[in-house]
């Protein structure tokens, strides 16, 4: 199998995109949860409406059931320029994006919220596989750099207790521009594995094939 190139999902509420690398494409569409995800390339897509109406075409061969349906958190849906929306799989792994003004706002006011969505994604994906990335440094936080009267214990308390609770860990990176880099890497890393593992299941079956026709 020829290595993709690496299709990363940006979810259409994120209002300030990050800034990826020219090595990867970026296309927005509806996730489920999180914020970022990446295609899974050995799939496909398939498309559920036109412009004009008509039969919607058949999910391609192995596209499973779930996602062609439009429900579940692998699958992200994407209008195209031309009026035809596409449903694609996904890897199972997830981003969520924060700034740190929206971090607070998850240890206050949203926090309901926001746990809901982390035990959606505790559910849908094994740990290792969901992380929360914040735009801020540990020592912002514990600094209380931002406008919120909510104390730096009880931020690092939630985020302590999301891993805890949840097994969704936060970094803590700094800028945009290395949330933006460390989703690339982490993404990409993730493709990297997951086209290596496919290569080897598929020269595994043709060995056994060819031995049952020996």
């Amino acid at each position: 199998l020829s290595p993709p190139r690496p299709i990363i999902i940006e979810d259409s509420a994120e209002q300030t995109p990050l800034r990826f690398s020219s090595a990867v494409d970026v296309v927005r569409g509806s996730l489920w949860t999180g914020d970022y995800g990446i295609v899974a390339p050995d799939v496909g897509e398939y498309i559920t409406r036109r412009r004009k109406p008509r039969k919607a075409d058949a999910p391609p061969p192995g596209f499973p059931a779930l996602l062609a349906s439009g429900v579940g958190e692998h699958v992200a849906t994407v209008e195209r320029p031309d009026g035809t929306t596409v449903r694609l799989a996904l890897l199972p792994l997830r981003v969520e994006r924060k700034s740190l003004p929206d971090l607070v706002a998850c240890c206050t006011r949203e926090r309901e919220r926001f746990e809901e969505v982390l035990g959606r994604m505790a559910a849908a994906f094994r740990p290792g596989r969901a992380v929360i990335v914040v735009e801020a440094t540990y020592d912002e936080i514990e600094a209380g750099v931002y406008r919120s009267r909510t104390i730096p214990a009880s931020v690092i308390g939630s985020m302590i207790a999301w891993h805890l609770d949840y097994g969704i860990p936060t970094l803590t990176l700094g800028t945009p521009g290395n949330v933006a880099r460390w989703t690339e890497r982490w993404l990409t890393k993730a493709l990297e594995r997951h086209v290596e593992a496919a290569k080897v299941e598929a020269e595994e079956r043709a060995a056994i094939a060819e031995e049952s026709t020996a």
